[in-house]
């Protein structure tokens, strides 16, 4: 019976081997992205906070929905990155430990 497995977990293995390249790369780019992104985006933020609560001093409320909601905006693309990151890592973690076993 391990005879029959071997050549199918052999061509397998071969087969994951350029996804697992692939997924490395979309890692590390999306690492870069949301390292990089932090120098642009992390002031804007701050900026828009700090918008947000001279809007509220000034009792503009639709302004004030405006910004929060750009914020909230801005935090929700940052999560889904981080999560983009950690789905695709735990995949190729996955192909590798069935690679290496």
């Amino acid at each position: 019976m391990t005879m029959v497995l071997t050549p199918v977990k052999f061509i397998l293995k071969l087969f994951f081997l350029p996804i697992i390249l692939i997924l490395t790369f979309v890692t590390m780019l999306a690492k870069g992205v949301l390292m990089l992104g932090a120098y642009i985006v992390g002031p804007f933020m701050f900026f828009v906070f700090g918008c947000a609560i001279w809007t509220v001093y000034k009792h503009i409320w639709y302004q004030t929905g405006m910004l929060v909601a750009i914020e909230l905006l801005t935090l929700a693309l940052y999560y889904g990155v981080a999560t983009v990151i950690f789905v695709v890592e735990d995949i190729r973690d996955g192909m590798l430990g069935f690679v290496r076993g």
